[in-house]
């Protein structure tokens, strides 16, 4: 296992797919550390639909490209879409409670869980939002109750991809009170 700063370096978002397949068993992996993430109650809100079939994939990657965007899905290797089960009682509850929208949280956590997994596996990951839900609901036949939350588009990066620099505010810059100093 990596160090755990190292392997939060080496995850980004890969924008330059080679087009490779990446093994099911590997997407496997991922979603087995999802089960170790935090959620409110315990509810684990999620479900993850793995696409791999050829012909599904560029299909999907369709459904990531309104207006011109995510163009670079065309060559992932597979993609993850994670849903928010609606049918889940412990977190309607939890939701219900409070003005924090647990479900929400719960399933941005676990994507981080899935991403890093990948990561270690040296497979390249990119975070999706901005998606065609209509579209994309109809295509995998995802139930009403079901809301889309988030895709992860998997692969493996091009050799010719130009490494990129992650820039992120300076840590002054986002503690935003040092009140027990």
């Amino acid at each position: 296992m990596s160090n755990f700063f190292e392997l939060i370096n080496k995850r980004h978002s890969c924008r330059n797919f080679n087009g490779e397949s990446v093994p099911y068993e590997e997407i496997l992996r991922c979603v087995e550390a999802v089960r170790s993430a935090p959620s409110a109650d315990n509810s684990q809100p999620w479900k993850f639909i793995i696409v791999t079939k050829k012909e599904y994939l560029a299909k999907v990657a369709k459904c990531f490209q309104d207006g011109g965007k995510n163009s670079f899905t065309d060559n992932a290797g597979a993609f993850v879409i994670i849903t928010e089960d609606g049918r889940c009682p412990i977190s309607k509850l939890s939701d219900s409670l409070s003005a924090q929208k647990f479900r929400a949280v719960n399933i941005g956590i676990s994507v981080s869980y899935f991403v890093l997994a990948a990561a270690e596996l040296d497979i390249s990951t990119c975070i999706i939002g901005s998606l065609n839900e209509r579209k994309l609901r109809t295509l995998l036949s995802i139930p009403k109750d079901r809301r889309i939350r988030l895709a992860v588009a998997m692969g493996y990066e091009s050799l010719d991809a130009v490494e990129s620099v992650k820039e992120r505010k300076a840590l002054e810059e986002i503690i935003d009170k040092e009140i027990y100093r």
